[in-house]
Order: C-alpha cells, then structure tokens, then sequence
C-alpha cells in the first residue's frame, strides 16, 4: 500500500514539477524577447526623432533664407531715397559724398 501511495505522490508531483517548468519556460520567453521589443521600440523612436529633426532643420533653412531676402528687399528698397539719396544710417560716407556733389551743384540748397 505504501508503494503505492508513493508511486501515485512521485506521479502527482511530477506532474506539479513539469508545469512549473511549463510555467517557466514560457516566463524566460517573454522576459528575453521584452529586451527586443523595447529596443525595436527605441529604434522606432530615434527614427522618428531623426525625421523630425530633419524636418525642422530644413524648415528653419527655409525660414534663414526668406528673413535674409526680406532683409535683401528692405535694404534695396530703403538704401536709395527719393531722388537718389542713400540712407545717412547704413552709408554715412556715401550720404556725405552725394550730399558734397548735390552742393557742388547746387542742388542741394
């Protein structure tokens, strides 16, 4: 009889013994391919932090170059007056040559 209960105990806890190792195989499983799935998600993030710096990079190459041109176009507009005068501010020594040539003229009284 005790043979027999123990043959049926050794059965029961084997069969305790192989799904805990069910148990733990799959537990190993999904702990290594976690390391994976976070580095597929790392790599999915930096490729869209890269594209969106890209993007802002050339937005803001965009943007220089319509400031400068509006600076171009400021300039042009403003650098020369009304009858040929250039701004005393920005070229005070072209202002002094082309005020010289206006009295020497006699324009400019």
């Amino acid at each position: 009889m005790w043979a027999v209960f123990f043959s049926v105990l050794s059965a029961v806890l084997s069969g305790f013994c192989f799904l805990a190792a069910c148990f733990a195989v799959r537990a190993a499983s999904r702990a290594r391919e976690l390391p994976q799935e976070r580095l597929r998600s790392v790599e999915s993030r930096t490729e869209s932090l890269v594209a969106s710096l890209n993007d802002l990079q050339s937005t803001m190459e965009v943007l220089a170059n319509r400031v400068k041109m509006q600076r171009v176009r400021n300039f042009a507009m403003h650098a020369v007056g009304s009858d040929g005068e250039p701004d005393a501010r920005i070229d005070p020594e072209g202002w002094r040559a082309w005020k010289n040539k206006q009295l020497r003229t006699g324009h400019g009284l």
